[in-house]
């Protein structure tokens, strides 16, 4: 058998089937970083963790045997469609959503699969009680997934372009076009977490039972299975704006670690796109 084949052999960590060929399984899915460099001057994407490397393609990493990853590839079919390019959209941006279960799985799957990909040794501010936290969550969901049976409820947060939820407009660029940073954040008295990832003009966030919802849980939009509208101005928590904020600075920072020759490489690109300035990215910048 081929060598770099018996490397992939492995237990989907879905069905738990063992000893199955193992596929590239994208964290956050194919078609969010397609749309990035599709509404972009540059084929290209920059990560975080070293913002001067460009890329082709977002994180992969063999998780799934066959059978589950095309399950939630026809999950995130949905998701795409019936969510996603409703409002991570440059012309008119939808108020009304009909969301099915399978979108909802592909949510959960998302979180499902940022948590079990975590690297505890880069993170050392998380206590053993969190890590048991985080352990019970990702099993919480693989059941969901399943089960086929969405329990956790899942908040949303909608980017509007004429309205960016009270978030400072200076920071519409990273509001609109970032995609992942994942987190989970965990408070004391009485412990608990809210965990989020970030899509382009969109977030989605879930708490854990610690939490009042009264005054801590408040200006929340739940996403539920059917068809509902959309508030023109659409709040957040104060928890999850604290967050935001912080995510906000931390790209700014990282921008400004970029050297001049990857800055260069940027500006020759666009110097070299005839159509720049109909690109999503000019219309981020400009607005």
């Amino acid at each position: 058998m081929d060598t770099k084949m018996c490397k992939n052999i492995g237990t989907c960590r879905l069905c738990d089937t063992e000893k199955i060929l193992l596929k590239e399984s994208h964290i956050i899915p194919k078609f969010i970083y397609d749309w990035i460099k599709d509404t972009s001057p540059t084929p290209y994407l920059r990560y975080s963790d070293n913002v001067n490397k460009r890329e082709q393609d977002g994180i992969k990493v063999y998780l799934l045997c066959n059978s589950c990853e095309q399950l939630l590839s026809s999950w995130e079919d949905k998701f795409s469609r019936e969510i996603f390019r409703k409002i991570a959209n440059y012309q008119t941006q939808s108020k009304e959503l009909n969301v099915s279960k399978e979108s909802l799985l592909a949510i959960i799957s998302i979180f499902w699969r940022k948590l079990i990909t975590i690297d505890f040794n880069k993170n050392n501010d998380w206590e053993l009680v969190d890590k048991e936290y985080i352990s019970k969550l990702s099993e919480i969901l693989k059941k969901q997934m399943l089960s086929l049976v969405v329990n956790t409820k899942i908040y949303f947060l909608p980017l509007f372009r004429e309205d960016i939820s009270a978030i400072e407009r200076y920071a519409k660029y990273f509001l609109e076009r970032s995609v992942d940073n994942f987190d989970i954040r965990f408070s004391d008295n009485p412990h608990r977490y809210i965990s989020l990832f970030k899509l382009p003009f969109m977030y989605f966030y879930i708490f854990n039972d610690g939490w009042d919802a009264i005054s801590e849980i408040n200006n929340t939009l739940e996403l539920k299975e059917g068809i509902f509208s959309i508030n023109n101005i659409v709040d957040a928590p104060e928890v999850l704006k604290k967050l935001i904020s912080d995510q906000i600075c931390f790209f700014y920072d990282m921008r400004g670690g970029m050297n001049d020759n990857n800055l260069n490489k940027i500006c020759d690109d666009i110097k070299n796109n005839p159509n720049f300035k109909t690109t999503g990215a000019y219309k981020s910048l400009f607005k």
